[in-house]
């Protein structure tokens, strides 16, 4: 199967739906490779908008695709994806919802739908939505290896972005100092695992939880 844009409605509903050992085998094959579109880009995001907003989900812009909002007004070029979140409580019930009025609107959608931390990621035009799932662990918003203050999504603060207004932890340049450090200067890398971001996470993560449990137990 050579790389395509778009997909039939067979092909579609085959791909959302493929054990992931067999998901891993064609990805490659749906998702592009550097450099990324941004006009597929934006489309993908203009349509992922409006299938959420037509689910009632409340959503915010986040990680990279925050960060390309708040500092360059665009998307990173060298960003593998659109991120956004919602709150756990808030994905679950939703979530078979949104997969198919996704899938109805021409994307393919892998939906992670167990207890410990639920997620979904989507495609269409080569490009790649993730929405992950927040859980509130008191002064904390975690996904798996991921960890944020939860002061920072208490407030319903919004950002024009692309011309769609989104939700935004606020105030962002607290957010994306926990998640960047030094996010005013870019820092140019196409894998994951070589933004700082990443590393800092996971080493977060474990002291943050245990200060958190330590604290709850405390009293």
């Amino acid at each position: 199967m050579e790389f395509k844009l778009l997909f039939s409605t067979e092909e579609i509903k085959k791909y959302s739906n493929l054990p992931l050992d067999e998901w891993h085998k064609i990805r490659h094959k749906i998702v592009e490779t550097p450099p990324y579109n941004l006009a597929n880009r934006l489309k993908a995001l203009k349509e992922s908008y409006s299938v959420l907003t037509s689910c009632s989900a409340k959503f915010w812009l986040t990680g990279g695709s925050l960060l390309g909002a708040v500092r360059d007004n665009d998307f990173i070029p060298w960003d593998d994806d659109i991120d956004i979140d919602m709150m756990e409580e808030d994905f679950v019930p939703l979530m078979y919802k949104i997969k198919d009025r996704l899938i109805a609107d021409g994307f393919i959608v892998r939906l992670t739908d167990t207890k410990q931390f639920p997620k979904m990621t989507f495609f269409k035009y080569g490009q790649k939505v993730a929405l992950g799932a927040l859980r509130n662990e008191g002064k904390l918003m975690t996904r798996p290896n991921l960890v944020y203050p939860a002061k920072c999504f208490n407030t319903n603060r919004t950002i024009i972005f692309k011309g769609l207004e989104f939700l935004i932890p606020s105030p962002p340049e607290i957010y994306l100092e926990h998640c960047y450090k030094d996010w005013k200067t870019p820092t140019k890398s196409e894998v994951d695992t070589d933004w700082e971001s990443d590393a800092r996470y996971r080493k977060k993560t474990i002291i943050y939880r245990a200060l958190n449990y330590l604290e709850r137990k405390i009293g």
